[in-house]
C-alpha cells in the first residue's frame, strides 16, 4: 500500500489475524476476496491494488493482506454510485483516465465520493475475482440509504455532541456540491443509458398491447365469420 493512499484514504486499524476491527454499532455486509481501487479522473490519487474489500455498514474497508495494513472509505462520502458495468475500451475519455489497462475487462463499481475540502472525485472498485458484483452493489446500495452511522452519531452521550453534529453538516456540502468535469459527464452518461432503457421496455409493453389487441380483434372476426355460416337468417338479400 502506497504512501500516497495515506493523502486520500483514512487508515483502519486491523487484529493481528489481519481482521478489520469494526466500531460500536458496525456490522459487516459483504465481501469481495480482490479488487483493486483506481481514481477515473484524478491521476494524483494512488490506485489500490490486490485487496479484500469489505462492506459494512460504516464503511468500504480495503484490506491489504500481505501487509496487514488497510484503508478505509466512509459511507457518508458517497455521493452516488453507479451500477457495475464493463469498460468500454473504445471510449477515448475512460482510456484517458485509466491507470491500468489490464483491469478494462473487469467488473467495475464508479463511486462519486466527496473528499475534503470539498472537492467531489470519481473512483472505481475494479472487481478482479469471480464473485456476484450485482448482489454486492445491491448490499452497497442499502447500506448507504440505511445510513446507520447517523443513528449511532445520535446515540453518543452529550458529551460527544459534537461529533455529531459536525458529521451531518459535512454530509450536506457534499450532497449540494455541483457535479462537473468528468465526473458531471459520467453521471450524464448514466442517466442517458436508463432513460434509453425504460423507454425501450415502454415500447415492448405498448407492442405487446398491441398484438394482443390484435389478436382479440382476429378471434372476433373468425367468430362472427363462423355465425354467419351456421346461421342463414343472418344473410340479407
Amino acid at each position: 500500500m502506497s504512501l500516497a493512499a495515506a493523502d486520500w484514504l483514512p487508515s483502519a486499524t486491523v487484529t493481528a489475524s489481519g481482521r478489520p476491527v469494526l466500531s460500536a454499532g458496525e456490522i459487516e455486509r459483504n465481501l469481495l476476496p480482490l479488487v483493486d481501487l483506481e481514481p477515473e479522473e484524478n491521476p494524483r490519487l494512488a490506485p489500490l491494488r490486490g485487496c479484500l474489500l469489505a462492506l459494512t455498514s460504516h464503511r468500504l474497508i480495503f484490506l491489504h493482506e500481505p501487509s496487514l495494513s488497510a484503508r478505509a472509505l466512509p459511507l457518508a462520502s458517497i455521493v452516488h454510485p453507479y451500477p457495475p458495468h464493463r469498460r468500454h475500451n473504445h471510449n477515448p475519455l475512460r482510456s484517458l483516465f485509466s491507470s491500468s489497462s489490464s483491469s478494462s475487462h473487469h467488473p467495475r463499481i464508479r463511486l462519486q465520493i466527496s473528499l475534503p475540502p470539498l472537492r467531489s472525485e470519481v473512483i472505481a472498485v475494479v472487481v478482479t475475482c469471480k464473485a456476484d458484483v450485482d448482489v454486492f452493489y445491491g448490499r452497497l446500495v442499502e447500506a448507504i440509504r440505511s445510513r446507520a452511522w447517523e443513528v449511532d452519531a445520535a446515540a453518543v452521550p452529550a458529551s460527544g455532541a459534537s461529533v455529531a453534529e459536525v458529521a451531518p453538516a459535512q454530509e450536506d456540502h457534499a450532497i449540494r456540491m455541483p457535479v462537473v468535469g468528468v465526473s458531471g459527464i459520467l453521471r450524464k452518461e448514466q442517466e442517458a443509458w436508463e432513460s434509453a432503457g425504460q423507454n425501450l421496455q415502454d415500447a415492448f409493453q405498448d407492442l405487446n398491447a398491441l398484438m394482443s389487441k390484435a389478436k382479440e380483434m382476429m378471434e372476433l372476426a373468425e367468430k362472427m365469420s363462423l355465425l354467419e355460416r351456421n346461421c342463414p337468417c343472418l344473410h340479407t338479400g
